[in-house]
């Protein structure tokens, strides 16, 4: 493959996407108290589709009230904030972009000092970083809260969104119900692995229920949790083997870190991110499915993100950082340059040199 393989385009759920670069998910809090968007979330997502970027994921918008940690984060847990989305929307399609919505709930992780409600998770599991005790979740509230999903794919569709993101990590809803760590449940969403998947695969489907076949459909999934009782790399490979059986369009693959519970999880623990490791993980993940893997983490040159798609380590590269940045990011590669005469675009002023 040439150098070039990065801008080349590429097929998700039916949708074609101009390159290989995505805008990674970042929580930004941009948006109004009430998590509606604002002119600067707008003119961040459009900064970056002007920039060059295939596909933007949005930082994650929480599905429900109760399930936010942070203060001016994005949310689609309403229907009067459909309006805002869709201008987002109709921006980043001006500049020839694709643009999906993260969908999220922080479960045990979210504050009541952000929802005024108490955390609720899988179980009441206190963990060392959070400040509160969660509240388990009773059958009917794990209902309605796949219902919430459900409802805000629906919205992400009226918005034009082109495809939706589920967070299946970071220790978040999703992830706590999957992980042994999290989820010490004796009821039919905990215990055995194929129970604890039992939320995550619902989700899914009500998703899909809810925008058929319109929207493109991912999951930012876990890797190795690094505590003693937590997720291991088969586990993960097996649980989104069967995520991916269940409706998903593509992966992305990330360290999937738990905190530890106690001191006696010490021995596992790690934070740490070996050279390499980012490859690696991507390759082991395409070893199992069949849709795109999209590559995340620490990628902050164009070299690395080439190398990456060259080496078939990954289909597409998820870009963090280094868009954060600089919008332009994409631009400065002399490929970039060759192929697109005359559209390269001033990192300073944002008009066209």
């Amino acid at each position: 493959m040439a150098a070039s393989e990065l801008y080349r385009s590429v097929n998700i759920g039916g949708v074609e996407l101009s390159n290989r670069v995505v805008l990674s998910p970042m929580l930004l809090s941009i948006a109004t108290d009430g998590g509606e968007v604002t002119r600067e979330v707008i003119d961040f997502y459009g900064a970056r589709a002007k920039g060059g970027a295939g596909l933007i994921i949005t930082g994650g918008a929480y599905v429900a009230e109760g399930g936010g940690l942070f203060g001016r984060a994005h949310k689609i847990s309403q229907d009067k904030q459909v309006a805002g989305w869709r201008s987002v929307v109709e921006v980043v399609h001006g500049y020839g972009a694709r643009i999906a919505v993260q969908l999220m709930h922080g479960g045990i992780r979210a504050r009541s000092a952000v929802t005024g409600e108490q955390p609720v998770g899988p179980s009441s599991v206190s963990l060392p970083d959070l400040a509160e005790t969660p509240r388990e979740l009773t059958s009917g509230e794990i209902q309605n809260l796949v219902s919430a999903f459900g409802e805000a794919a629906r919205r992400a569709r009226e918005a034009g969104f082109d495809g939706i993101e589920l967070h299946c990590s970071a220790a978040f809803l999703i992830q706590q119900f999957l992980s042994p760590h999290t989820n010490l449940r004796a009821d039919e969403y905990g215990g055995s692995w194929e129970n604890r998947l039992r939320f995550p695969l619902e989700v899914v489907r009500a998703v899909r229920e809810n925008v058929g076949s319109d929207l493109f459909l991912g999951c930012r999934v876990p890797h190795d949790e690094i505590v003693a009782d937590g997720l291991t790399l088969e586990d993960t490979r097996n649980i989104t083997e069967e995520l991916v059986k269940a409706g998903l369009d593509f992966v992305r693959v990330v360290v999937g870190v738990s905190p530890p519970r106690g001191r006696e999880d010490s021995q596992r623990t790690s934070t740490s991110r070996p050279e390499g490791q980012l490859p690696m993980l991507s390759r082991l993940m395409k070893e199992v499915v069949t849709v795109p893997v999209i590559a995340t983490g620490g990628i902050n040159t164009i070299e690395q993100a080439e190398m990456l798609i060259k080496d078939g380590d990954a289909d597409l590269v998820a870009i963090g950082q280094a868009l954060l940045a600089d919008a332009y990011w994409l631009q400065h590669s002399p490929e970039y340059i060759e192929m697109f005469p005359g559209f390269k675009y001033c990192p300073k002023c944002g008009h066209k040199v």
